[in-house]
């Protein structure tokens, strides 16, 4: 009895897998052809966005910080090529439909296996895939729609794409309109930059014109990571109560509207770092 006591204790005292050992054995897995979407630990963001753009027939991009997220997303990508719905992967220079860019802590690979199992998601993929369709887009949805081409977030193209995304979303919802919220969520797909260095046409934000012309503004990380766009112009005069004492802001066409916002320079947290012109086509 003691000794069965020991036994089961020395299982609770195991260490949990480190995350190469995890990789390690879902790299096997792989290679062997028998790696399914439950095998994944946590990654449950990348997981819908697959599930998405496998039933909209959507091209899809995975990022991640480290390499070892870009590894589990890779293997995220086997999983359901493996499962049986495979999903077109692009790099993030195609503008991929469904995009997403995750960094996964150490934790998810101490996690137990996912509670959905492969089936559900394949079932509710191929039970979704033919309701699919063009649907309408409320006017909040078009409101949405708006403001993040107003704000820069999104162009013409982009915009085209975050409905498609959208009119799957509201397919899985079983909706018969595609409201805001499907289009709240497609936007959060929405990648326009490729990994590495910032595109060529973005300019040091030091060239940047300051006589009102709107621009282009982007804030890059070290590592080409675009971080935030928006459409923006300079007002020498403009002040923001939350940095006192600062004046002159890079402001949004409607400012100084009750929706408008302004972006600081001088941050040294969040400061846009490129420019570029604004396109007209």
């Amino acid at each position: 009895m003691v000794k069965s006591i020991k036994g089961v204790g020395s299982l609770f005292d195991r260490p949990p897998p480190t995350p190469a050992e995890t990789l390690a054995r879902l790299t096997a897995q792989a290679a062997a052809g028998t790696l399914s979407i439950q095998d994944i630990p946590g990654c449950e963001i990348a997981k819908r966005a697959m599930e998405i753009a496998a039933i909209g027939n959507h091209t899809a991009a995975l990022m991640g910080e480290t390499d070892t997220d870009r590894h589990l997303l890779g293997l995220l990508a086997i999983a359901f090529h493996q499962s049986g719905v495979p999903v077109t992967m692009v790099s993030p220079a195609d503008a991929p439909e469904v995009a997403v860019y995750c960094a996964i802590p150490d934790v998810d690979f101490m996690l137990p296996p996912p509670a959905e199992r492969t089936a559900s998601h394949t079932a509710r993929i191929a039970a979704t895939k033919p309701r699919v369709a063009d649907l309408h887009v409320d006017h909040p949805a078009r409101q949405l729609l708006d403001e993040g081409k107003l704000h820069g977030v999104i162009d013409e193209a982009g915009a085209a794409r975050v409905v498609r995304v959208a009119h799957t979303i509201a397919a899985m919802d079983g909706a018969r309109m595609t409201i805001r919220r499907h289009v709240a969520e497609a936007l959060t797909y929405v990648y326009p930059y490729a990994d590495g260095a910032p595109p060529a046409d973005f300019l040091p934000i030091s060239t940047a014109p300051r006589d009102g012309t709107l621009v282009k503004l982007a804030a890059f990380d070290a590592k080409g990571q675009l971080e935030a766009s928006v459409e923006m112009r300079w007002k020498a005069d403009a002040r923001n109560p939350l940095f006192p004492g600062v004046v002159g802001f890079w402001v949004t066409p409607d400012f100084p509207g009750p929706h408008s916002f302004t972006w600081n320079e001088s941050d040294p947290d969040a400061a846009p770092t490129h420019w570029r012109p604004v396109r007209t086509n």
